[in-house]
């Protein structure tokens, strides 16, 4: 019987590039057109299968392999068709749930639209629908178990897939993927190294251990050799990186597999381009390069001042001055920050503190400090040689007990019982041992930092006077960070914010301070009270500091000009363009 109004769709559909469609569409169309199908009647829809399955009838758009997603596609534009042929159940796919959708939704076009679609499938000879339009019990049955049997075999697939894969692994021959620059592949499919490029990755190494390259220059320079192919140095960068972090290159390739549902730590092998000593040294460098920190210029006061909304302070190089880093990025808005001040005048004020607090320290007895420490250590060492001696003891006790076993003076239970008894009071004595001996390790730290210190102090006790127009960066920022521990920046009331501020400094020696400024108090002297409170009224126009609000009591800080604003800089080297003159 001759369809002539009705079309019919011929699925080819091969596993590997060495199958071939032709014999397929070959016989199907063969047994279209027995079927009174005619050649302009038979769409032919051909692609190359995988193994993927259909996760939900809901996204059967998204997830049909692309054969049969095609063939959805043309049911629903071309109401004419009534037929697939295909040529095996597993050639619609590899997974039950894969085939039941799709046999399913050619079920519901006859129930949703009417429509019979009629599924022929040559091997094994089945028909979904029977020669009275109802659908097939006897082919329903055949399609569960195809359908389970190519599942099956897809699932022995995987595992033979698996099993070699490991022997290629075992043998560390080549399993696949990219091939790493310095490696290529050998006749016999093994990666081996490739000399020309491993020159260049040794190269590499060597000129950043070296330090004579920032990662910018190296970039640079094996961008103009050829090396990198990239233009863009932020790329070049990262691949420079990822050289020197790359395991590889030492050997050893980190890889995790699934396996039965775990994952499993696997290592590769490769051929060795860099030793282990380079790999280290590369290693320390970045560390070191990465645990720096970053220098954005020598300011004392780093870390110190605190804004009102809870952010620290930076350096605003344009105006030389101190001011909220959030307030000056712009980051949030809405909050309520402290004013800026000028960072030679904070910085010498902080400086002119830490002198007070070094001068404290001058004047007190540190003996005292140095004889306790001694006392902690000299009962630390006593316990220790206690403990020592009895462990000595608990040996000699385990010999007497070998010996009396020996001569059949005791029984074995009696034996094994002391025995355990006298290891378990050793164990113990022994971890006594290592605490004492920490303990005493620690305290030798200590003395060691208080003479130090000691010295230190002496040291600068020479030149006292001296240090108050100011010392060395170093020495300026240890003494600062050392002794003030945080600065607040406050309006003053009644001023213009712009000229005047409000600088309270915190100590190490707060504490002290409060309770000599109260015995000073108690005493009626106030005024000298007031001097060791840190807190400061400044006239940063006039360089100027007060401890009383009526800006009587002077402040006898040192000005000192450490930081110069660029702006004043770029104007005095800025270029001025000659007037331009106009013809008339």
């Amino acid at each position: 019987m001759t369809k002539k109004n009705t079309k019919c769709i011929v699925l080819a559909r091969v596993s590997t590039e060495k199958q071939s469609y032709d014999e397929q569409i070959y016989q199907l169309k063969h047994l279209a057109m027995a079927d009174g199908y005619s050649d302009g009647n038979i769409i032919v829809v051909q692609n190359k299968e995988h193994a993927v399955g259909i996760t939900s009838r809901k996204q059967r758009k998204l997830g049909l392999i692309a054969g049969l997603r095609e063939c959805e596609e043309l049911l629903e534009k071309d109401s004419s068709i009534d037929a697939i042929y295909c040529w095996e159940v597993t050639r619609i796919a590899r997974t039950v749930s894969a085939i039941h959708d799709f046999k399913d939704m050619i079920l519901d076009y006859k129930r949703d639209h009417g429509r019979t679609i009629q599924l022929v499938v040559k091997e094994p000879a089945i028909r979904l629908y029977n020669s009275e339009g109802k659908v097939d019990q006897g082919a329903q049955i055949i399609f569960a178990l195809v359908s389970q049997l190519a599942e099956m075999e897809m699932e022995n697939k995987k595992a033979r897939f698996a099993r070699a894969k490991e022997e290629m692994f075992r043998t560390q021959k080549y399993t696949g993927g990219w091939i790493p620059r310095g490696y290529k592949l050998d006749k016999d499919n093994y990666i081996v190294v490739n000399e020309e490029e491993a020159n260049v990755i040794r190269a590499i190494f060597s000129d950043y251990i070296s330090g004579l390259y920032t990662m910018k220059e190296l970039a640079e320079k094996y961008i103009a050799n050829g090396f990198l192919t990239v233009s863009n140095i932020t790329n070049a960068k990262a691949t420079i990186l990822h050289i020197l972090s790359n395991p590889i290159f030492i050997g050893e390739k980190p890889k995790q597999i699934m396996r039965d549902g775990e994952r499993i730590d696997r290592k590769i092998t490769y051929p060795r381009i860099i030793d282990q000593e380079t790999w280290q040294k590369c290693a320390q460098r970045r560390e070191e390069l990465l645990c720096r920190p970053a220098v954005r210029g020598e300011y004392l006061l780093n870390g110190l001042i605190r804004c009102d909304c809870g952010s620290s302070y930076i350096v605003n190089k344009i105006d030389g001055c101190y001011g909220c880093r959030i307030k000056h990025l712009g980051t949030e808005k809405g909050l309520q920050h402290s004013p800026n001040i000028q960072a030679n005048v904070i910085e010498s004020l902080a400086w002119y503190v830490a002198l007070q607090e070094l001068s404290s320290d001058l004047a007190k007895d540190r003996e005292s400090t140095k004889c306790q420490i001694l006392a902690l250590k000299q009962e630390a060492l006593y316990r220790y040689n206690v403990a020592e001696k009895a462990i000595r003891d608990m040996e000699l006790r385990m010999q007497k007990l070998d010996e009396q076993f020996d001569n059949q003076e005791i029984s074995i239970e009696n034996y094994e019982r002391r025995t355990h008894n006298q290891r378990q009071t050793i164990q113990m004595r022994q971890a006594e041992c290592e605490r004492y001996q920490k303990e005493i390790d620690k305290l030798d730290t200590q003395l060691r930092a208080v003479r130090s210190f000691n010295d230190k102090l002496a040291e600068l006790a020479v030149n006292f006077d001296s240090l108050k127009n100011g010392a060395e960066y170093v020495t300026m920022k240890s003494l600062v960070q050392k002794y003030i521990t945080e600065i607040r920046i406050e309006p003053v009331q009644g001023k213009l914010t712009s000229y005047w501020k409000k600088v309270i400094i915190h100590t190490i020696h707060d504490e002290e301070n409060a309770k000599h400024q109260q015995e000073l108090n108690q005493k009626g002297m106030d005024d000298i009270a007031r001097t060791l409170s840190n807190v400061f009224y400044v006239d940063v126009f006039h360089r100027l500091a007060y401890w009383d609000t009526n800006f009587t009591e002077l402040v006898p800080f040192v000005y000192i000009e450490r930081i110069k604003k660029t702006r004043l800089e770029n104007r005095k080297n800025r270029k001025r363009s000659p007037i331009k003159q106009h013809q008339y």
